[in-house]
């Protein structure tokens, strides 16, 4: 079946999204003074390639334009190599104009480092969107270009498990419950979170790998990363993820993979996954904290590596729960609603619960998802399949 072409306005609204985020987060916090003369301030960021890279500052920078190039790659009405070199140029100029700017925004400081950073996140973000259209017949890539918000999933749950373990998270650390549960709290909450998230993998692998290898897939996928992030961490996997992660591959090849309603099951699972994950270590307090309405402020304050560790996650939590709910039958707008009411009160409750940081990011990454989800017509295979 060839992937549907999402509409040319969807793609030009998502490029507009991603844009404004990225003007957002380069921008923040919006305190401008006088400072040196353009002139300058060229030469001063000329120097700046002397100051050795941070390898996770430009994976962050990257991240942060890949859906610009993709989203700018699929909305401009030319010829593809048009496309690609108009895609390119406008990443380029969009994030040397943000740089300078920096240098008159208070506690910004702009690099060579960041603007190659981000040009190799647009160059990457066009690359992908030009795989997505002429790369259905490569060998391993045809398969996820037809079913690229899938493939997104993947690699994102793949990269945060092999992603190194963050320390001195800060605020983002409370962003998220950490994998290992606080002294008290049951260890079946963490087997349980466990069990749902080899089980939506589950059913992600199975829309890639077709009907011959869709029970065993999870199997051998969570075998071989299993694998790899023994061989690359000197820390062992907490037992409690090893047992969850072991006993949702079982349920699904001895069970769920044949069922009729296995995608309602798993999508119920995870709600409750992501309610008991968010309200841990349901001890709620009165008053409430403040809830913060600046968006991406944990990321923007967070260091790099503990930024991207925590992106990864929020990609696929929230992106795999939209998924589901469409993937259950309901319509990508009704999907997008639901996640948003379950976020928003998970976000309401949060301000009772103490150490936990209560933000407005969620909602506009779920946005995100949607966005990106009806780009890449993932929305409309999921309709057809389901009528």
């Amino acid at each position: 079946m060839n992937r549907p072409q999402a509409p040319r306005r969807v793609a030009q609204i998502a490029a507009a999204f991603f844009g404004l985020v990225v003007i957002y987060g380069s921008l923040y916090p919006f305190q401008f003074a006088s400072g040196l003369t353009p002139g300058d301030a060229l030469l001063v960021f000329s120097d700046t390639w002397r100051t050795p890279a941070d390898p996770y500052d430009l994976v962050a920078n990257a991240l942060f334009y890949i859906p610009v190039g993709f989203c700018l790659s699929r909305a401009l009405p030319l010829p593809w190599l048009l496309q690609c070199t108009a895609t390119l140029f406008f990443g380029a100029a969009l994030s040397f104009s943000l740089e300078m700017a920096q240098f008159y925004v208070a506690g910004r400081v702009p690099s060579l480092w960041d603007l190659a950073g981000n040009s190799a996140g647009t160059i990457l973000g066009t690359s992908v969107g030009f795989a997505l259209l002429h790369g259905k017949k490569w060998p391993l890539v045809g398969s996820l270009a037809t079913r690229p918000y899938v493939g997104l999933l993947l690699v994102s749950w793949s990269a945060f498990f092999l992603c190194p373990s963050t320390q001195g998270a800060g605020i983002l650390q409370s962003w998220i419950t950490p994998t290992k549960l606080p002294d008290g709290q049951p260890a079946w909450l963490a087997i349980y979170a466990e069990l749902v998230t080899a089980l939506a993998l589950a059913l992600l692998l199975e829309e890639i790998a077709g009907r011959r290898w869709r029970r065993m897939a999870i199997l051998y996928f969570a075998s071989a990363f299993l694998l790899v992030r023994l061989l690359l961490s000197t820390h062992s996997l907490p037992s409690s993820d090893m047992i969850g992660a072991a006993l949702g591959v079982l349920l699904w090849v001895t069970l769920l993979w044949k069922m009729s309603i296995r995608a309602s099951v798993v999508a119920a699972l995870y709600l409750g996954s992501v309610a008991s994950e968010r309200l841990q270590p349901f001890r709620f307090t009165a008053p409430g904290q403040t809830f913060h309405w600046i968006p991406l402020l944990g990321l923007i304050t967070a260091p790099p590596q503990t930024a991207i560790f925590f992106s990864l996650h929020k990609l696929f939590t929230l992106g795999a729960l939209l998924w589901l709910l469409a993937r259950a039958r309901l319509r990508l707008e009704t999907a997008a609603w639901v996640g948003c009411l379950l976020l928003s009160v998970l976000l309401a409750s949060e301000c009772f619960i103490s150490d936990k940081w209560a933000e407005i990011s969620d909602l506009l990454l779920l946005v995100g998802c949607a966005l990106l989800m009806k780009l890449s017509g993932e929305s409309t295979l999921l309709d057809r399949e389901s009528s």
